[in-house]
């Protein structure tokens, strides 16, 4: 017997509410429910979408995609944009060849996100 009985809830989704319902139970039946909501903390966002290149010339190329569906609970404030080299493939040989070793992601910038992402509502903002 505790004085604080205590469970711990687990698997559960970031910056998800629950409902939970806590019943005490004797020999005679299951009282009445105390529940309560609560929300888990926020989580980071997912993925943006699949990107695609808008335009591209020469030895540039302009890259957009869509932001992601779930934004973990705040708003995206930016997006961190990364590019590695793939050694081996070339416009004539796509496939053959292919070496990831020595591959290195370079760290291009960031790109702030826009002004409507950054203003979603938010359940800790």
């Amino acid at each position: 017997k505790t004085l604080n009985p205590a469970y711990n809830v687990t698997n559960l989704t970031g910056n998800t509410a629950y409902l939970l319902d806590i019943r005490a139970v004797n020999r005679v039946g299951a009282g009445d429910a105390c529940e309560f909501q609560i929300t888990t903390a926020p989580c980071e966002p997912d993925p943006p979408s699949k990107p695609w290149v808008d335009e591209k010339r020469d030895s540039s190329f302009n890259v957009k995609w869509h932001p992601p569906e779930q934004d973990g609970g705040f708003p995206v404030t930016h997006y961190r944009i990364r590019m590695r080299k793939i050694v081996g493939i070339t416009q004539w040989n796509r496939l053959a060849g292919v070496n990831d070793q020595g591959a290195i992601w370079s760290d291009m910038g960031s790109v702030p996100a826009s002004g409507r992402e950054q203003e979603g509502p938010s359940v800790y903002s």
